[in-house]
């Protein structure tokens, strides 16, 4: 295996992570040694070990060894997001981006392996898939995803769509936290342009609601579909929130009472039912608020 002045190798691939936390990995290559060596091509460009790069770089090692790929430039790619995906937890948007990328690439070596609906790969069993490995000679992009990183099919089907299908705006509210993955998994159901104009109605609505929305939509329009929303009393998450602590704490209640359960705790007890007390008084405030008493 041939070793090389790390000065040489240049670093350019977009999907290769040089500036993390590496102590850790210092650590241990001082203790013993580099166990896996970077993946570089014939232009001595790091395609893989990116991280063991930046550790080798801050111990000073001159001399690293490494593996000379002479693959073309799409599967140079595919192994730079290959070590991206598995080496270290991106950002939701990174990672999705990344899958989608990963499986265009795939498909772009491996032709036989590309589907008109990848849901036909989530839902086969592990017996129809080997079956379809016997027939296509590879795999679908997806069980090797999935095999990877530790997630299920269904998890990176969902992740290559999120990318695929949604639109600038919904991607930026994803990425600020104000839309989760199962509130965009039902937008990317409509349009890009529908997304847009529905995305400030939904941020803060739970996706049962969003689905409604969303099946409104495809059968009215975005237009008429959020007259219907208006004319539709939706109380406040605040309010909605509380409805379900309210329903929790009943439930508890009963428990206590129907299973007869016996707790001797002294002044912890005395403090538990004094904090009922304090909500009770809250609870009195707020129908007094809203002009219920």
């Amino acid at each position: 295996m041939p070793l090389w002045s790390i000065d040489e190798i240049s670093v350019s691939s977009k999907y290769l992570r040089i500036d993390d936390d590496v102590e850790n990995l210092m650590r241990s290559i001082k203790a013993i040694g580099l166990i896996s060596p970077l993946v570089v091509n014939k232009e001595k460009e790091l395609l893989a070990g990116g991280r063991r790069y930046t550790a080798l770089k801050k111990l000073g090692i001159d001399k690293v060894q490494v593996v000379v790929s002479s693959r073309g430039e799409i599967e140079q790619e595919l192994i730079s997001i290959d070590e991206n995906l598995v080496r270290k937890a991106l950002d939701r948007l990174e990672f999705e981006s990344c899958l989608r990328r990963g499986k265009e690439l795939y498909e772009t070596l491996y032709p036989q392996t590309k589907v008109d609906n990848i849901n036909d790969i989530v839902k086969k069993n592990d017996e129809e898939l080997e079956e379809i490995e016997k027939e296509k000679g590879k795999r679908h992009f997806i069980e090797e995803a999935a095999e990877k990183t530790g997630l299920s099919k269904r998890q990176i089907k969902e992740a290559i769509e999120r990318d695929q299908f949604s639109s600038v705006k919904v991607k930026k509210a994803r990425n600020s936290g104000e839309l989760n993955a199962s509130q965009v998994n039902q937008l990317i159901n409509l349009s890009k342009g529908d997304q847009d104009e529905l995305l400030p109605h939904v941020v803060d609505r739970p996706v049962k609601e969003i689905r409604a929305l969303i099946k409104d939509v495809q059968s009215h329009g975005v237009d008429q579909a959020l007259r219907n929303m208006d004319g539709r009393y939706e109380p406040p998450k605040e309010f909605r929130e509380l409805k379900s602590l309210a329903k929790k704490l009943d439930q508890v209640s009963r428990k206590i009472v129907l299973e007869e359960l016996d707790y001797d705790g002294g002044d912890e007890l005395d403090s538990f039912f004094k904090e009922v007390e304090s909500l009770n008084e809250s609870l009195f405030i707020l129908r007094e608020h809203l002009g219920l008493t």
